[in-house]
Formats: structure tokens, C-alpha cells, sequence
């Protein structure tokens, strides 16, 4: 082998590792945005997303309740329902 093709074949493996180098990085920078996304998403679901849904749940059950109450007193009143019967 002479020393110009030695020199040839080093510079094609530098260059062919500068680029992997350089995919490494992007993939692992990738990774690590993906990571910060994943726990700021996390983090709105336990904060922000979870409360909000049990609050609306809960008002809505309360909703409910507070409708069959009326009603229940209106048919009571109104004379159309038995206390025996319910």
C-alpha cells in the first residue's frame, strides 16, 4: 500500500465517522426533546387535565342529583307519586 492511498482511506473513515458522529447526535437530540415533551405532557395531565375532568364529573353529579330532587319533590307535591310506591 503507499502512504497517498493510506491517506485516501484515513480521510473517507474520518469523514464516515464525522457523519455518524453527527446522526448520533441529532438522534439523540431528538430523543432528549422527546423525553422534555413526554413529562411537560405528563405533568399537565396529573396538574391541569385529571382535576378538570374530576371537577366536571363532580358537577355534573351534583347536576343530577339536585334535578332529581326537584323533580322528585314536584311529582310529591303535585300529588302524583306515593312514598309507599318509590
Amino acid at each position: 500500500m503507499c502512504p497517498g492511498r493510506l491517506g485516501s482511506k484515513l480521510d473517507e473513515l474520518k469523514a464516515k465517522y464525522l457523519r455518524s458522529e453527527a446522526k448520533v447526535r441529532s438522534t439523540h437530540n431528538t430523543y432528549l426533546i422527546a423525553l422534555k415533551n413526554a413529562s411537560l405532557y405528563q405533568r399537565q395531565y396529573s396538574c391541569v387535565i385529571l382535576p378538570a375532568l374530576l371537577d366536571a364529573q363532580q358537577q355534573l353529579q351534583e347536576d343530577l342529583v339536585q334535578m332529581r330532587s326537584v323533580a322528585y319533590r314536584a311529582r310529591f307535591i303535585i300529588g302524583d307519586g306515593n312514598r309507599g310506591n318509590d
